[in-house]
């Protein structure tokens, strides 16, 4: 490193730091007319999701209102489907089910059985005593 210059490194420090300060800057995503699965009931609904940053602050049946002076992003959903909070995009249900010795000796019918019950107890989100 012939031309070190320690003023350039120090800049290229604070550019990264800021940069990933701007990243971090709460973001508000309204999406307006969705079909709603929220995990725990039979049935869905047809409303609307306000999202601010990472976290679902708000879902409705009727309008969200939104304060104009932020940058908000809404989006049309045209009555598609949404599932907050669903984001494994590749699942292993025998995986996360049994250890690998349950796996490898147990019956392949006792497996999937207990590989459906992990599926459907993630997508209900059934909790201890539910």
């Amino acid at each position: 490193m012939k031309n070190f210059n320690p003023s350039l490194w120090i800049l290229t420090l604070v550019w990264v730091a800021f940069s990933q300060n701007l990243h971090a800057q709460t973001k508000t995503l309204l999406i307006n007319n969705v079909e709603i699965f929220n995990g725990s009931d039979e049935k869905t609904i047809l409303g609307n999701i306000l999202i601010e940053g990472n976290t679902i602050s708000r879902i409705s049946t009727s309008p969200i209102p939104t304060n104009k002076s932020t940058n908000v992003q809404i989006i049309d959903g045209k009555g598609k489907f949404l599932m907050p909070g669903l984001i494994d995009a590749h699942y292993n249900a025998m995986f996360s089910s049994l250890s690998q010795i349950a796996l490898l000796t147990s019956n392949i019918g006792f497996v999937n059985l207990v590989a459906g019950k992990n599926a459907e107890n993630l997508l209900m989100k059934r909790t201890k005593g539910s």
